[in-house]
């Protein structure tokens, strides 16, 4: 009789865990670690950017045109030339992938997940310990594969030259005259079953835009 009367309850309890690990609809979520507050401008002489990307994540999260679009939708103009910037603006993709393979990465070489090509390009262990305290969020072993979350993360460095005042009136020359301002954008797609070739795109559409609502 206590058998029949268990049933039901570890039934309910599979259940719970079957709902409350996975998540069937996609989220997303994206921040900086720090506010970027740049001066308001108006003429096109000054709404100009020259945009330097690199990419040592060794994925192909092609961030570029969206981002040129965004800014471009704003009156800004893309130019070739730092020099003839008014915003000289330089990306550096750091990680963009699957976290559990990161942390399969971790287990097997012993590097840890802020060691390597994550770690390149940062002066701030901050940024790295959000990559460390990026959960994965795992369905329970009873449930299978089937119901295991999968969560991308994308870190992008993120510096953003003003040319100054005193710039813009002696017209001098990259190297100084400029105000720099250093961020890092985190974006996260959390999804059952999600896979690398969707992921990116999404990631890259939020860290676009996040980067463009800085201008």
């Amino acid at each position: 009789m206590q058998i029949y009367t268990k049933i039901p309850i570890f039934m309910a309890i599979l259940l719970f865990i079957m709902t409350g690990c996975a998540t069937f609809e996609l989220q997303t979520n994206v921040k900086m670690t720090k506010s970027v507050f740049l001066k308001p401008v108006n003429n096109k002489t000054e709404k100009t950017i020259y945009i330097s990307l690199k990419n040592i994540s060794q994925e192909n999260m092609d961030i570029l045109p969206l981002l040129e679009t965004k800014l471009t939708s704003k009156g800004y103009s893309i130019v070739n030339s730092a020099e003839n910037a008014h915003y000289v603006l330089f990306i550096n993709i750091l990680f963009a992938n699957n976290l559990r393979e990161a942390n399969a990465l971790k287990a097997a070489t012993g590097l840890g997940i802020t060691g390597g090509a994550i770690a390149a390009g940062s002066n701030s262990s901050t940024g790295d310990s959000l990559l460390i305290g990026a959960g994965i969020a795992l369905a329970s072993g009873l449930v299978g594969k089937a119901l295991e979350d999968e969560t991308y993360r994308a870190v992008v460095d993120v510096i953003v030259d003003e040319k100054s005042d005193q710039a813009v009136n002696s017209q001098s020359t990259m190297g100084n005259g400029y105000k720099e301002h250093k961020t890092r954008v985190l974006a996260e797609a959390v999804q059952t079953d999600l896979k690398l070739e969707q992921a990116l795109p999404i990631l890259a559409e939020k860290v676009a835009t996040q980067i463009a609502n800085i201008f």
